[in-house]
């Protein structure tokens, strides 16, 4: 495992075809203690049944991010941004897969926070691709223009105008 990893404030895991975890960072260690470190399953750290489709595309080579609540060393429940990525051995055959995962509570907490805001002081959001003119609106956007979803074209000329 590099340097990077090993030093990283990211937790970074390697979990074998068997779903054991073989490596575990400083950072997963200290997230998780020794709970689901090096010899653990991988399946035990999520609840049970919940992502073994996720382990199996991954051991077949599918690349996966998703965000995912697990309990800390201390029991507090944590959102885990996750991502899994095979170490292809061969061609559609993965010897196993990186498991990188980072600690989103805070951020996740603010989001929610901001969407309470927003829905009381009855603001609307929008975002715009300026690479495709796409403009996408909240629901609150909508009706403060006072138009339906289905009569917005969702690009920068339909707003302007």
């Amino acid at each position: 495992m590099s340097l990077a990893a090993y030093n990283s404030d990211v937790m970074v895991a390697f979990v074998d075809p068997q779903s054991t975890i073989r490596y575990a960072n400083p950072a997963w260690i200290g997230f998780f203690k020794s709970d689901f470190c090096v010899g653990a399953k991988i399946l035990d750290l999520f609840k049970t049944g919940t992502i073994e489709s996720e382990v199996n595309l991954a051991l077949g080579g599918t690349a996966l991010n998703f965000e995912y609540p697990v309990p800390d060393s201390a029991g507090n429940e944590k959102l885990l941004s996750v991502s899994f990525v095979p170490h292809q051995k061969e061609a559609g055959k993965a010897a196993g897969f990186y498991v990188v995962a980072k600690d989103i509570s805070a951020q996740s907490k603010d989001s929610r926070r901001l969407r309470l805001t927003i829905g009381a002081v009855g603001v609307g959001t929008w975002e715009w691709d300026i690479r495709t003119g796409e403009v996408r609106w909240d629901d609150n956007q909508y009706k403060l223009y006072g138009i339906k979803r289905s009569d917005f074209k969702n690009d920068y000329q339909a707003w302007e105008s």
